[in-house]
């Protein structure tokens, strides 16, 4: 396989987001026979345009065509060139930009690893520029195209008429234009889809700021938190999941540091001993494991919290109960809902959501809310 890098391109091209197309019949009219000459290599408008419209939003262009006829004598490379560096000249003339074309030059009988429907020249282009060819799309009109991209692991459009290929691709289109503009939606959705995560979860912080009660409880449960330190106590933390790995994330900011460099504090999340959790879950239940801990481990002067998105976690639950029987002040990080946790906790932290991503987003910022008095309440200049 061989490369032609655009001439007008002076920059390192990595870091995309990238966009695969093939050559004829796709950025090109597609001829009966082989494009000999530049005569006869005519870009079409709907290509232009497609191509004006990913730069303008950002995308790498890289072409990826097989060009049998250099193998078969009918042209050789460097007129291959010439044609290339031309299309290279012709887009950058319309305000668009093709950044680099891989091409095979054998015949299928060659048996060669980058003609497609094999992936070499997919893997080629990946090795060289780092794209991610599981989020790329890859433009042909070709069955042999789509089976090479489905080899390769990318994304694909079918320019054309579609009927009777072996694979199906995932955008049908009439030209690379109209493919474009459906990669882009695509795109666009995609982006949307983020940017709604990002909201949401915005607006839901957003909430506690009014939310006085809550703001109140999570002072309350720092101020508990720093008395228990300061008698020789410790905090427990359980969760499951997500919310094994929020427990965790604070034992860690309490028992390393947060801020300051200071002395360590003891706090364990109960989970990370997988002997003794896998063992009481088989020998006993799992609604038992952390409940046996805090039986084992749990003094008055601790604190134990207990991290549950639906405040429902029956282990979560069995853990709380035996700390209040041992008079841990006990801490539960939930939803909206509360659930069974709001009639054992002494203090609950509800996030005002029902959605579970979301609630655990607050769920570490409150931890790390707690974290951050808790420091500097005990090491603090007026601690």
């Amino acid at each position: 396989m061989a490369v032609h890098r655009n001439p007008f391109v002076k920059v390192n091209i990595t870091g995309g987001p990238f966009i695969l197309i093939d050559r004829d019949g796709v950025i090109n009219e597609q001829r009966s026979g082989y494009v000999k000459s530049l005569a006869e290599f005519v870009v079409t408008d709907e290509a232009l345009r497609a191509l004006v419209m990913l730069r303008r939003a950002g995308f790498r262009v890289v072409v990826l065509t097989n060009q049998s006829p250099v193998a078969r004598g009918i042209i050789d490379e460097e007129q291959l060139k010439e044609i290339h560096k031309a299309l290279f000249q012709r887009v950058e003339e319309a305000g668009a930009r093709i950044d680099r074309i891989y091409f095979c030059p054998h015949k299928p009988e060659d048996d060669c690893v980058c003609r497609k429907p094999k992936p070499g020249l997919f893997i080629k282009s990946k090795q060289d520029l780092g794209i991610n060819l599981e989020e790329t799309f890859y433009v042909g009109d070709e069955e042999t195209d789509i089976l090479a991209v489905r080899a390769a692991g990318c994304k694909a459009a079918f320019v054309g008429k579609a009927t009777g290929l072996a694979a199906t691709p995932d955008i049908l289109a009439e030209n690379l234009y109209e493919a474009v503009v459906k990669i882009l939606g695509m795109e666009r959705q995609r982006m949307k889809n983020v940017t709604a995560a990002i909201t949401e979860s915005i607006e839901i912080k957003k909430k506690l700021l009014t939310a006085e009660d809550l703001l109140e409880t999570i002072l309350k449960v720092a101020e508990e938190i720093v008395r228990a330190f300061r008698k020789g106590g410790k905090v427990l933390i359980c969760g499951n999941g997500g919310s094994a790995a929020d427990a965790q994330h604070i034992a860690a900011e309490l028992s390393g540091k947060f801020y300051m460099d200071r002395d360590p504090l003891f706090a364990e999340a109960l989970h990370v001993n997988t002997s003794y959790l896998t063992a009481v879950a088989n020998d006993y239940s799992y609604a038992e494991v952390f409940a046996r801990l805090v039986r084992a481990k749990g003094r008055e002067a601790d604190v134990l919290i207990g991290i549950s998105t639906s405040g429902n976690s029956e282990n979560i639950l069995r853990a709380i109960d035996e700390a209040n029987r041992k008079g841990l002040i006990t801490v539960g990080l939930t939803g909206e809902d509360g659930g069974g946790m709001g009639r054992l906790c002494k203090y609950l932290v509800k996030v005002p959501s029902n959605d579970t991503p979301r609630i655990q987003e607050v769920h570490i910022t409150i931890g790390h809310i707690l974290c951050e008095i808790v420091e500097t309440r005990l090491f603090g200049a007026d601690g």
